[in-house]
C-alpha cells in the first residue's frame, strides 16, 4: 500500500507540474473502453463492466459483452480494467488498481468480473455506494469473492472481503448469494455441462437458450444460496475439456451445483437489490452463443426489461474473436503486451483466426484436426475412413459481411473448401455443414467456384459471374479466363460476403461471382468452417487464415430489365469429378 501511495504522490507532482505521468502517456483519455449507446432497449442506459481478475480474460470479454451490449441493444457501456500505476498498461495482477470507478454514480448496471481486490478506499466508496442504492448487479465466476482485505487493513470496507465474520461472506456471500468455496471440477483439465433447472423453463431470461450447454471452465462449489434464490441453471463436471467427454462417474456423480442464479439482496444501507450470477466466465466460454444469450438476456431483466426480452436476443460479436485460453501470467509478460481499453476498440482491419498453437476458438473432430509447426492439417486416409465430409467450425460467432483471406493447400487427388454464411446439420453427423462454399480443388474449372454444400449445388464454375433470380433461377452474366493454380501449392483464397453478393478470389484473381436473390434459398450470416472431404486420400492444411468486418453491406435489388446485355440463363453445372482430376469414386 505504501508503494502504491508513493506512485499516486508521484502522478499528482508530477500533474501539478504540468508533466505528462507515464500511465497518461500508456492509454487512451478514459481509463476505460466507452462505446456510446444508440437505438435499442438500452437507449438511455448505462452498463459499467468493472474487471480485474488473472486468469480467465475478464478484460477481453467483458470488451466483447460490451460491445454487444451497445450495438444491438443500445446501452452505453463502460469497461474498467486492472492497471498498472506506473504505465497506464492493462495488468489484472495489480490488485489495487482499476481506474474510472467514478462511472458507477451514473451507472444502471454494474456488471463485475473481478478476484481478490483491494482497492483504495476513495475507489471502493463508488461500489459501495453502488451496492447501498440498491442498484442492479450481475457477477461473472470470480466475483464470488471479488474483495480480499489483508488482515492489518483499517478500511471501512474490510467487510466486504470474501472470508468476512462480521458480514459473513463479504460481497459475494451477501449481494450475490456465496463466497469462494472450491473448485468442484478440476481447473483446467474438467468443465461443465449446464442442465436448465426443469421447475424455471418458463423463466422469461430463458428465451430462446436451450435447454443443455457446454462450457471450459469447471463447475465451482455453490453451498450457500437460499431459498428464495431462483436458480436458472445447474452445472455437472464434465471428465475432460470437450464437449463430447462423459459426466464424471465418481463421488460426484449426479451431483448439481447452481450454475447460474437470481438473488433479491439487502445492502448494508437497509436498501434492496437484485443480483444476477453465473460461475461460468471464461472468454472461452462466450463462444457458446446459448451463454451469451442467458447474460444479455439476464442484462435486460436486471435493466428493467424482463418482460421485452425478446423470443430470440441477439448476440452476434460485433467483431471477430479469438479468445486466449485461460490461464495467469507474470508481470512481465502483461508489460510486454501493452494493452490499454483502446486494444479493445472495434478493429477495422484483419484479424487472425489461428494462433498458431492450437485449435483455440475452432470445434471439429478431435481425431482428424491437429496443428503442426503452426500449420492446421486434416487428413482423409481413402474411402473408408470418412462417412461424410468433416468440417472444422470457427465458433467465434456468425459470419455475415466480410472480407477472408486464407492461405491453403490439398495435397492428393481430391478437394476442400471455405464454408461460410453456413449451418450445422447434426441430424446426419457430427461436424456436418450445409451453406456457400469457395471450393479449394485440383480441376481448374471447380477451384474457387461459388457453390453450396448440401443445398443448391454449384452456381459458378471458375471464370463464371452468375445471378440467382427470385425463383432461384441461374443467369450467366459475364465470363473471363478461369484463373489457373497448383492447388498442392501455397494459394491465398479470399472471399468477400456483402449484403447477396458473393466474390471468390484466388491469389487476387477474380474466379466466380454471385449475386443471389433467392430468398427462400440464401443465407445472409452462418458459420464459418474449412472442409476436410472423404473419399481420395487428401491432406488439407492451412497456414494463415484472417477476417475483416465489412460494415453497410446492402442488398443488391433485382431488376430483370437491368441485365447486361448477352446475359442468358442456364442449367445448374455439373461435374463428373466431384472429388479431384480422377473418375468418380
Amino acid at each position: 500500500m505504501k508503494t502504491y501511495r508513493n506512485i499516486l504522490l508521484l502522478f499528482a507532482l508530477m500533474a501539478a507540474l504540468g508533466l505528462p505521468s507515464a500511465q497518461a502517456a500508456g492509454r487512451t483519455e478514459s481509463p476505460g473502453l466507452v462505446l456510446n449507446g444508440g437505438e435499442g432497449l438500452g437507449k438511455g442506459q448505462h452498463i459499467v463492466f468493472v474487471t480485474g481478475e488473472e486468469y480467465y480474460r475478464s478484460e477481453e470479454g467483458m470488451s466483447m459483452f460490451a460491445k454487444i451490449m451497445s450495438r444491438h441493444h443500445g446501452f452505453k457501456c463502460t469497461v474498467l480494467f486492472a492497471t498498472d500505476p506506473a504505465t497506464g498498461f492493462i495488468n489484472p495482477n495489480q490488485a489495487q488498481s482499476i481506474p474510472g470507478l467514478a462511472a458507477l454514480k451514473e451507472a444502471d448496471l454494474m456488471v463485475i468480473f473481478a478476484r481478490f481486490r483491494e482497492l483504495p478506499d476513495a475507489d471502493m466508496k463508488y461500489i459501495v455506494d453502488y451496492v447501498d442504492a440498491g442498484k442492479p448487479v450481475f457477477g461473472i465466476r470470480n466475483a464470488t469473492h471479488a474483495f480480499r482485505y489483508s488482515a492489518k487493513s483499517t478500511s471501512p470496507y474490510k467487510n466486504w472481503s470474501f472470508r468476512d465474520k462480521e458480514w459473513p461472506g463479504g460481497f459475494g456471500q451477501q449481494i450475490l448469494g456465496d463466497t469462494w468455496v472450491a473448485h468442484y471440477g478440476k481447473f483446467q483439465k474438467e468443465s461443465t455441462r449446464a442442465d436448465v433447472n426443469p421447475k424455471q423453463q418458463d423463466h422469461p431470461v430463458l428465451r430462446g437458450v436451450a435447454d443443455t450447454m457446454f462450457v471450459h471452465t469447471d463447475v465451482n462449489s455453490v453451498v450457500r444460496l437460499k431459498p428464495n434464490d431462483v436458480v436458472l441453471f445447474n452445472g455437472r463436471v464434465l471428465s475432460g475439456l470437450n464437449p463430447t467427454d462423459p459426466l464424471v462417474t465418481d463421488k460426484r456423480k449426479g451431483v448439481r451445483m447452481p450454475w447460474a442464479w437470481f438473488r433479491n439482496y439487502t445492502a448494508p444501507s437497509g436498501n434492496m437489490g437484485r443480483s444476477f450470477t453465473t460461475t461460468a466466465g471464461a472468454s472461452l466460454d462466450f463462444l457458446n452463443e446459448d451463454l451469451r444469450r442467458l447474460m444479455a438476456n439476464a442484462m435486460l431483466a436486471l435493466t428493467g426489461h424482463e418482460e421485452q426480452i425478446p423470443e430470440k436476443t441477439n448476440v452476434d460479436f460485433v467483431d471477430p474473436i479469438l479468445p486466449k485460453p485461460t490461464g495467469s501470467h507474470s508481470d512481465a509478460e502483461w508489460a510486454k503486451t501493452k494493452l490499454t481499453a483502446k486494444s479493445f476498440a472495434s478493429k477495422s482491419g484483419f484479424v487472425s483466426l489461428f494462433n498458431g498453437k492450437d485449435l483455440t476458438g475452432w470445434e471439429g473432430d478431435p481425431e482428424l484436426w491437429k496443428i503442426e509447426n503452426g500449420i492446421v492439417i486434416a487428413t482423409c486416409d481413402g474411402p473408408d475412413s470418412l462417412k461424410h465430409n468433416s468440417f472444422l467450425i470457427w465458433r467465434g460467432g456468425k459470419v455475415k459481411d466480410f472480407e477472408l483471406r486464407a492461405t491453403l493447400r490439398v495435397v492428393g487427388d481430391n478437394n476442400s473448401g471455405i464454408q461460410y454464411r453456413s449451418r450445422e446439420l447434426p441430424e446426419i453427423a457430427p461436424w456436418v455443414i450445409s451453406g456457400y462454399q469457395c471450393d479449394v480443388h485440383p480441376a481448374i474449372e471447380h477451384n474457387g467456384m461459388t457453390y453450396e454444400e448440401k443445398g443448391r449445388g454449384i452456381f459458378g464454375l471458375n471464370g463464371k459471374n452468375v445471378m440467382l433470380d427470385r425463383k432461384g433461377a441461374r443467369w450467366l452474366l459475364a465470363e473471363h479466363e478461369p484463373v489457373a493454380v497448383d492447388v498442392s501449392q501455397w494459394n491465398e483464397y479470399t472471399v468477400i460476403a456483402r449484403g447477396n453478393h458473393l466474390i471468390h478470389k484466388v491469389n487476387g484473381k477474380v474466379t466466380s461471382e454471385l449475386t443471389d436473390h433467392h430468398e427462400q434459398g440464401r443465407a445472409l450470416s452462418g458459420l464459418l468452417a474449412i472442409q476436410l472431404h472423404r473419399g481420395n486420400p487428401n491432406s488439407v492444411q492451412i497456414k494463415d487464415l484472417k477476417i475483416k468486418t465489412l460494415h453497410g453491406g446492402k442488398l443488391l435489388p433485382f431488376d430483370p430489365s437491368n441485365l447486361p446485355a448477352g446475359a442468358k440463363q442456364i442449367d445448374r453445372p455439373r461435374t463428373t469429378r466431384p472429388q479431384g482430376v480422377g473418375k468418380r469414386n
